[in-house]
């Protein structure tokens, strides 16, 4: 098989790890709790894809209040928790890992999510392994998704031209970002929370399951 791009960039939450629904009750709860009512699909709407430090300040520039100095932390606290118990691997990405792992071809995971979620979620679902040491977050950069650099950081700690990279995503900030960097998208709109028209708006190429990938990375 032949190869279209030197390297796949895969998001972690909501197309590596099914952890969205877990991350979203616990943050539509918080939102709510500091005055802002909303359900968990609600709060994916508004918030999926982002880091939690630009969530935060869209809250305190809605509510025009300061949250507390520990909300943060607190939110970490519970999702770590549950996570940890709950979480599992989107439905398929572990064939696609492992095709990808057969044929060499390079791939990594670039996350809005700081690295010491990753490492429960990858972790508990196994693909922690898989991916290190090339696992890189938001962390790391100094703009978070919708803009590009996270992904070009990626792409130059792998050595490889951004044209030359697809990027799986679940999220428009995603697709966005992926845009910016010059590269390639696929929007997954498989789970739960379904995004796929603001990830064609971004200009993904949209699919509804894992299995349906690798035809988009071989010809």
């Amino acid at each position: 098989m032949n190869a279209r791009y030197d390297l796949i960039i895969f998001d972690c939450d909501g197309v590596l790890v099914d952890s969205e629904p877990v991350t979203n009750r616990v943050l539509a709860r918080m939102v709510s709790q500091a005055g802002w009512p909303m359900d968990m699909m609600q709060c994916a709407a508004q918030f999926n894809g982002r880091t939690i430090k630009s969530c935060m300040s869209e809250i305190e520039a809605k509510l025009q209040i300061s949250l507390p100095s520990d909300w943060e932390d607190e939110y970490r606290a519970q999702i770590h928790v549950l996570l940890a118990e709950q979480v599992e691997a989107v439905p398929g990405v572990e064939a696609v890992l492992a095709q990808l792992a057969k044929q060499n071809h390079p791939f990594c995971v670039a996350s809005s999510a700081p690295v010491d979620k990753m490492q429960i979620t990858l972790g508990r679902t196994g693909l922690w392994s898989l991916f290190a040491p090339h696992i890189y977050s938001a962390t790391m950069v100094d703009n978070g998704k919708p803009a590009p650099d996270l992904f070009l950081h990626a792409a130059q700690a792998q050595g490889v031209e951004p044209a030359r990279c697809l990027v799986i995503e679940d999220a428009e900030a995603g697709a966005l970002a992926a845009k910016a960097a010059g590269m390639d998208c696929v929007g997954y709109a498989g789970g739960l929370f379904d995004h796929r028209d603001k990830l064609r708006g971004a200009g993904a190429k949209l699919i509804t399951a894992m299995v349906q990938l690798p035809a988009l990375i071989w010809t």
